[in-house]
C-alpha cells in the first residue's frame, strides 16, 4: 500500500485564510504593543530582531503556516525563519526576561489578535 503524502500532492492549496489573517493580525499587535514601526523592516536592531523572531515563532507554533510561507510574510527565506525559530527557542530556554515577555505577549496579544481578524 502506498502512502501518499497530501502537502506534495499538485493542484492542493493547503494554505489557510485564518493563518494567514492570524500572521498579520499578530504582526500589527506586536508593532503596536512595542512601539516598533515596521517589524519587517530589514534592520538588525536587538528590539525589533528578537521580536520578529518571537512573532515568526509563535506563528511557527500556532498556525499550519510553513517556514516558506512565514518567510514571504516577513521577506526572509525559509533558512532564515528556521534560524530565528531555533534563536527564540534557545532564548525561551535560557533567558527569564524574554520567556516573561513571550508570556505577556501572548496573553495580552490572544484577545487583540483575535479582534483584528474579526475586524
Amino acid at each position: 500500500m502506498e502512502i501518499l503524502n497530501y502537502w506534495a500532492m499538485p493542484g492542493i492549496d493547503h494554505r489557510s485564510e485564518f493563518d494567514e489573517d492570524y500572521a498579520q493580525a499578530l504582526i500589527v499587535t506586536a508593532e503596536h504593543v512595542f512601539g516598533i514601526d515596521n517589524l519587517r523592516a530589514r534592520t538588525r536592531r536587538r528590539e525589533v530582531c528578537e521580536l520578529r523572531q518571537l512573532c515568526i515563532y509563535i506563528l511557527r507554533q500556532r498556525t499550519r503556516l510553513t517556514t516558506t510561507a512565514i518567510g514571504r510574510i516577513f521577506a526572509l527565506d525559509h533558512a532564515s525563519v528556521t534560524h530565528s525559530m531555533q534563536m527564540a527557542e534557545r532564548l525561551l530556554e535560557v533567558d527569564r526576561a524574554y520567556q516573561r515577555r513571550y508570556k505577556w505577549f501572548v496573553d495580552r496579544s490572544a484577545m487583540e489578535v483575535e479582534e483584528g481578524i474579526k475586524n
